[in-house]
């Protein structure tokens, strides 16, 4: 059995164009969950989230800071952050802020 499955994991992903669906899935396969998009709002406690998104003019996605925004910060443990976007920097600043300000840490940045 493998460390990670006693840990509790959740997946969320705002994507225009497919590619960051698909690397949520990847990462949900491997974690043992389903990957859901960023309107479905995390109900329960979870030690590790999984959120990611792209870029659109230089900036998340409106569903991505919409889900962020609301983000309950009691229910997440630790976040990790993946962006899938030439230009990516953006997603992950506005992933590490909203960590920040919830007091969730931010354990890792994924690029693809």
């Amino acid at each position: 059995m493998e460390w990670f499955n006693f840990m509790k994991y959740a997946v969320r992903y705002a994507s225009r164009g497919g590619n960051t669906k698909a690397v949520a899935e990847v990462i949900a396969d491997k974690v043992g969950v389903k990957a859901l998009h960023a309107y479905e709002p995390i109900t329960e406690e979870v030690d590790v989230l999984f959120v990611g998104g792209g870029v659109l003019f230089n900036s998340p996605t409106k569903e991505l800071k919409e889900f962020l925004a609301s983000l309950d910060g009691t229910k997440v443990k630790e976040i990790v952050a993946f962006s899938t976007a030439e230009f990516s920097g953006a997603t992950i600043k506005k992933i590490e802020a909203a960590a920040k300000e919830k007091g969730l840490r931010l354990t890792a940045n994924l690029y693809f």
